[in-house]
């Protein structure tokens, strides 16, 4: 080595003549990340060096906002014994239930007509005013049936379940007229819906109080 100074040496460089000289990119890297992106943190730049040197990167993505998502009661602190109580309520409820069209019908004769069923009522918001039925309506057919009695009609609607469509032939003064009624309920669909859901063992976390409210009348809801 060459000493031109007996007080001042003279350090060769380490990275001259070297085969694989150590580098600095590493830092040059970190501030290029944070000049294009200086609003993440070092920790997270430090975090995201380390996966890449690991062979990985691990991608996160967060939303701002979030809407809540009902859960099932097992993810909450509900025992089985309130959710099995809910769901015979709820099929208790369903068993009640029955199907309506919000009519009265009588039968009528007369000297043309010897036999025909009349709407002598329509249930103001129900199912058949909805429908468009009036009063002193005519029934010809029930679901292309011949209605010629009050006890024929009673018949061929009892087979109908909330949410069926029945198609009527209606002779309205001189007019033949085509109604679709769609079977109502003692309950409206939202709460129909519910207890269908219950009875069949989903349970959501506020189903608990939903299904206590409700409450059975005679009343018949429009669908």
């Amino acid at each position: 080595q060459h000493w031109p100074s007996p007080c001042v040496p003279v350090v060769p460089n380490p990275f001259v003549g070297t085969a694989n000289p150590v580098r600095s990119a590493p830092v040059v890297e970190m501030t290029e990340h944070h000049h294009h992106h200086d609003n993440i943190s070092a920790a997270t730049s430090t975090d995201l060096t380390d996966d890449r040197q690991s062979g990985s990167v691990t991608h996160e993505t967060f939303s701002a906002n979030v809407t809540p998502v009902e859960e099932p009661l097992q993810h909450h602190s509900m025992n089985q014994d309130d959710i099995d109580g809910i769901v015979a309520e709820a099929r208790a409820k369903l068993a009640k239930l029955k199907g309506g069209v919000g009519l009265a019908i009588a039968d009528f004769t007369t000297f043309d007509v010897p036999n025909m069923v009349k709407v002598v009522r329509v249930k103001p918001h129900g199912p058949a005013s909805k429908s468009g039925l009036r009063t002193n309506d005519r029934i010809l057919t029930l679901n292309g049936e011949e209605v010629d009695m009050k006890r024929t009609f009673l018949m061929l609607a009892s087979d109908s379940d909330p949410g069926d469509v029945l198609d009527l032939t209606v002779l309205r003064g001189n007019d033949t007229l085509v109604i679709h009624l769609t079977v109502g309920c003692q309950v409206t669909r939202e709460q129909y819906e519910l207890l269908t859901r219950v009875s069949e063992g989903v349970v959501h976390y506020l189903d608990l109080s939903r299904v206590k409210e409700i409450i059975i009348r005679e009343c018949v809801h429009a669908w």
